[in-house]
């Protein structure tokens, strides 16, 4: 049996109904997809250079720090030095202290004893 065109017609209709139009359909979105597939890369590399403009702002900021806290240990470490030498001359102040308030202890003492000779001195001139 030969096929007439009347039958054809709606064979090809449905030709493309089921297979042609969705492969088109699927074109057309990813036309779009990849126009929204760009945009979403500019955005992306937008997003990159900013995050990269930071990490150069925190990068020279804590170079900065650094810089700070070395110059910081240097100072701890000049002030370090001198409260070294500032106990070394407080201990040589309290020895000294320490050796004058023996002197003063020996010269009261001293004086005690003058004195008690010198009661033993009348106390034998009364006798």
């Amino acid at each position: 049996m030969p096929i007439e065109a009347e039958d054809l017609w709606p064979l090809f209709l449905r030709f493309h109904r089921e297979l042609v139009k969705p492969e088109l359909d699927e074109i057309r979105s990813k036309m779009t997809t990849r126009d929204d597939l760009r945009a979403t890369r500019n955005d992306l590399n937008d997003h990159l250079d900013a995050m990269y403009k930071r990490f150069d702002i925190l990068e020279s900021e804590f170079a900065a720090l650094t810089a700070s806290v070395l110059r910081l240990e240097d100072r701890m470490a000049a002030v370090e030095t001198r409260l070294t030498s500032v106990e070394g001359r407080l201990e040589a102040i309290d020895r000294r202290l320490d050796k004058l308030t023996l002197r003063s202890e020996i010269e009261a003492l001293e004086k005690r004893v003058y004195a008690m000779e010198q009661r033993i001195a009348d106390l034998k001139s009364q006798l």
